[in-house]
């Protein structure tokens, strides 16, 4: 009896958008069918595949995976408000600049920036 591979749902932000992170070892099997079945894509910035995040994305990857791979969601169960919400935090505020302000290339704010 073989064991099956871990596929792990982790929500992120990518691009000011909210997705799900698809982590797992190498597995061409698992690889293939998440690329035929999905609209799964590849991040250089996360170093890992993803989907846009949807309500039944657990449930679709589930049916999808069963008896292909274990799917561990817990992230997602636990964890997805509160992670979505810090990263959505972690982006800068724009910054409103007055006239006044623009026309002063010494002002403080211009100097922050």
């Amino acid at each position: 009896m073989s064991t099956l591979p871990v596929v792990k749902l982790k929500p992120s932000i990518h691009n000011e958008k909210e997705v799900v992170q698809i982590i797992f070892d190498r597995n061409e099997e698992v690889h293939q069918l998440l690329r035929s079945a999905t609209q799964m894509r590849w991040s250089k910035t996360m170093s890992s595949w993803y989907l846009p995040f949807s309500k039944t994305i657990t449930q679709d990857l589930f049916r999808l995976l069963k008896d292909k791979a274990y799917l561990d969601y817990q992230e997602i169960k636990l964890n997805s408000t509160a992670a979505i919400s810090n990263s959505i935090s972690q982006v800068q505020q724009p910054v409103t600049l007055t006239h006044k302000e623009l026309q002063d290339p010494k002002s403080e704010v211009i100097e922050k920036l």
